[in-house]
């Protein structure tokens, strides 16, 4: 079976057969492909933690609206957003990018860009500090690009983050479906009505 196939003979299961046996390897090996989705300046600020003990789901159960998807679901796969986590990616892709310019000395100019990208531009947007200062600094800045007729990215304080320190952005049941845990017939908007060509 295709990607694509499958792609299309995905459902949103209601219901699962709580009396069915269930491949956890299964989620692992959708949440190894999952890591590889893009993701902004692929600081991968995700974690996804997984809930299998039945008495863990069930203290979910609540939190999910008591819905019968996480009632009875063999899994539960938390999505979590973790903004309080660039400093350490950056990190991450600094020390990586130092081990790339000793291994490959030939790109060291190729690879100087990703040192100043997560040396410099992301703590830039990201770093805040209790009075505001970096705040007034990113705005001013953009104050000056905009008389320069540079758009710029509009992300200037840590409200336009729109995310916490942890935020749970999905959680996903997993399990066997049943026939009726599907109820009703897919319907997606037309193409045209949410995807724009702009030349």
């Amino acid at each position: 079976m295709t990607l694509t196939e499958i792609i299309k003979l995905r459902r949103s299961v209601r219901r699962f057969d709580t009396k069915a046996s269930f491949d956890h390897e299964a989620v692992t090996r959708a949440l190894e492909l999952a890591m590889l989705a893009p993701n902004s300046s692929n600081l991968q600020t995700w974690e996804f933690y997984r809930l299998k003990d039945k008495s863990r789901i069930a203290a979910m159960v609540p939190l999910c609206l008591k819905q019968n998807a996480a009632r009875t679901a063999s899994e539960l796969v938390l999505f979590v957003s973790r903004k309080d986590h660039w400093k350490a990616r950056c990190k991450w892709h600094l020390d990586h990018t130092l081990q790339e310019i000793e291994a490959r000395p030939e790109d060291h100019k190729k690879l100087n860009k990703s040192l100043r990208y997560y040396g410099t531009s992301i703590p830039y947007f990201y770093r805040n500090d209790f009075l505001g200062i970096h705040t007034i600094i990113r705005k001013v800045n953009l104050l000056i690009q905009d008389i320069r007729h540079h758009p710029f990215i509009r992300w200037t304080s840590s409200s336009d983050l729109r995310v916490s320190e942890a935020d749970i952005s999905m959680i996903i049941a997993c399990g066997v479906g049943l026939p009726e845990g599907i109820y009703n017939e897919r319907r997606r908007l037309p193409y045209d009505q949410v995807v724009f060509d702009l030349g």
